[in-house]
């Protein structure tokens, strides 16, 4: 496959990380992964060495494969999400971060969730299930704000 100028520009970076940001079909993942290959063969870098991160479980998968087509082996692909749990593991297994049940955390949102509605119900002097919020509803509302980055303002709810 013939790269563009732009892809062939990410390909060759070399001041730290890349972050590509590109609208879908654009060739992201064969950019990454021609950029991988890159390092490999140009620059010497043993695959363990690196590290290739995206949002999704499909566009991880797609760039693992397009990397072993390429003819490279080992280097590490994860969503941000495997990362962050495999550093978590990595840190309760070196004693740093004493060990917890993961069942606890995937069940916290709604705990959260729940105990934001408990307190808003005291607020207005009402119990929570007399509000017209549902809680499945709001923890979808959170995760839309947060996949967007918009935040709550901290100053003006006083936190």
């Amino acid at each position: 496959m013939q790269l563009t100028a732009e892809q062939l520009n990410i390909v060759n970076h070399h001041q730290g990380a890349a972050i590509v940001y590109a609208v879908a079909g654009a060739g992201k993942s064969t950019t990454m992964a021609h950029r991988v290959q890159h390092l490999v063969q140009h620059h010497n870098i043993k695959p363990p060495r690196i590290l290739v991160c995206s949002f999704s479980k499909a566009t991880v998968s797609d760039i693992n494969k397009k990397i072993e087509q390429l003819g490279v082996t080992g280097a590490s692909c994860y969503t941000f999400n495997a990362l962050g749990r495999k550093i978590v593991q990595k840190t309760v297994q070196m004693g740093y971060w004493p060990a917890f049940n993961e069942e606890h955390i995937e069940h916290r949102s709604s705990q959260l969730a729940m105990r934001a509605l408990v307190e808003l119900g005291k607020q207005l002097g009402k119990n929570f299930s007399q509000l017209d919020v549902n809680q499945e509803d709001l923890q979808n509302y959170i995760s839309v704000c947060k996949g967007n980055l918009c935040y709550a303002d901290l100053l003006a709810a006083k936190l």
